[in-house]
């Protein structure tokens, strides 16, 4: 008989000061404008709207940048990035699901 895996729990605000550092860090380094709020996209994406941008390639350095900076135990932080309507999202997906399960 195999043992369940127990529920992690996520601290909402330690998982959002996270983010604030890292998409911080990330946007200064790659010289972008990220939008002020975290998006929760279909509760599997989270990240900043990326400001005037027309290279793909450095919103993908930005969104592996704050994944990268995303140091929550528990999450398991991936790059991804997302077009919304005309908006672009960077940022991560837990593949650790462990967002499912926050406080």
């Amino acid at each position: 008989m195999t043992e369940k895996a127990k529920a992690q729990i996520v601290s909402l605000q330690q998982l959002a000061s996270s983010i604030e550092k890292a998409a911080k860090l990330a946007a200064e380094r790659q010289g972008v404008a990220l939008g002020d709020d975290t998006i929760v996209h279909r509760w599997e994406i989270i990240g900043r709207v990326l400001s005037d941008i027309s290279d793909l390639n450095t919103a993908y350095k930005v969104a592996e940048e704050i994944a990268a900076g995303v140091n929550v135990p528990g999450v398991k932080a991936e790059p991804v990035v997302s077009s919304i309507g005309q908006d672009i999202l960077v940022g991560f997906v837990d593949r650790a699901n462990a967002l499912k399960s926050i406080k």
